[in-house]
């Protein structure tokens, strides 16, 4: 009898396991904390802002970069234009960051190529080390979207979890409840 319970609960995680297939590779971020003179000192441009768009991933990397649109009041390092164009991987596994609302933006790379990451942001930021700042360039490049035309797309609203989570979450009730199963089988024979 105790036979037959192990080999019923063997194609029980066997069938569950195949159902559910393998799970994707998840990868952390993983920053040195940065001072906001480390920051400064190793930003291209730094500067601040609102966020007046931001794209949404489509291809489910999270390394995609997903574009920011940010008006630009201040600028603290750099040639920033007054519309600027910010992009950061899609999920902080990657190191990527959401940008929503106000901000200041810690970024490297020319002005038509403006990335920034977690790693990029100091913690906690001194607003003091900034200094009072610039306005921003007149204008924007050609190039950059308008706000209105990247408005065209919903906000992202992806916080960078894990979309494993639910996965494993779910995996582990399923074992449960199939081990709850058997020793419940066990206790009728």
């Amino acid at each position: 009898m105790r036979s037959t319970l192990l080999r019923m609960l063997a194609i029980a995680v066997l069938a569950l396991s195949v159902a559910v297939g393998p799970a994707p590779l998840a990868c952390a971020c993983s920053c040195k904390g940065l001072t906001t003179a480390e920051a400064l000192a190793s930003a291209d441009a730094v500067f601040e802002g609102d966020v007046v768009a931001a794209g949404t991933p489509k291809g489910g990397s999270s390394a995609e970069l997903v574009p920011y649109t940010i008006t630009v009041s201040r600028v603290f390092k750099g040639a920033v234009p007054s519309l600027a164009v910010v992009r950061s991987e899609a999920s902080e596994a990657s190191c990527g960051i959401v940008l929503k609302g106000p901000v200041v933006v810690f970024a490297t790379g020319g002005p038509d190529d403006l990335r920034t990451t977690l790693c990029s942001v100091p913690a906690p930021l001194d607003r003091a080390q900034l200094g009072a700042g610039t306005a921003p360039s007149p204008g924007r490049r050609p190039s950059e979207p308008t706000a209105s035309a990247a408005a065209e797309g919903p906000v992202a609203t992806h916080t960078g979890r894990s979309d494993t989570l639910p996965f494993a979450l779910w995996t582990l009730v399923g074992l449960g409840a199939v081990a709850a199963l058997v020793g419940w089988l066990a206790r009728r024979r």
